[in-house]
């Protein structure tokens, strides 16, 4: 089936809807197109949506990081500095806020070891570390055969009823 003009929608589009599709004439040196730009579909998405470029809509992203669109006659308009859409969680957390969650952690600490609550709980880990290394140790001489009575096992798995289980040697026991 053949269209008439009026029944392709690119011929419906105004000018300036025409105009915003494709890349400004005067974007600087070095400007891609966002989806070359190596940010993830969400972020794009998101400044997309932020600035109110439809999905046909030509946006790009300079080298220093702006983002520019093309207007109605076909310029470069530029909509700021990509961060100040794609913040993470992190970056929108005021700078008083990491300051505050400083100076609690030093009050923190300062009351850990005041208390003696710090030290104990340092001797403790330290005698665990202790602990563990030291039956690490006697378990890696310890050889299979030698840690108790041992029963035969079929291929399956399972123990093998006709076998009388083997005793350890009786020097070491």
């Amino acid at each position: 089936m053949q269209r008439s003009d009026g029944d392709d929608p690119d011929n419906s589009d105004t000018p300036d809807e025409r105009s915003r599709r494709s890349r400004p004439r005067n974007a600087p040196s070095g400007t891609r197109p966002i989806d070359q730009s190596g940010l993830d579909r969400e972020t794009i998405h998101k400044i997309k949506d932020a600035i109110g470029a439809g999905p046909r809509d030509w946006v790009g992203i300079t080298p220093d990081g702006h983002i520019i669109t093309t207007d109605g006659e076909g310029n470069a308009e530029d909509h700021g500095h990509v961060s100040d859409y794609a913040r993470s969680g992190a970056e929108q957390i005021p700078n008083w806020v990491w300051g505050l969650l400083a100076i609690a952690a030093v009050i923190g600490l300062i009351v850990l070891f005041a208390t003696g609550v710090g030290e104990v709980g340092m001797i403790l880990a330290g005698a665990s570390a202790v602990v563990v290394l030291a039956v690490t140790a006697v378990l890696r001489r310890v050889r299979p055969e030698q840690a108790g009575p041992i029963a035969q096992l079929t291929g399956d798995g399972t123990p093998d009823p006709d076998s009388q289980p083997t005793e350890p040697d009786a020097a070491l026991a």
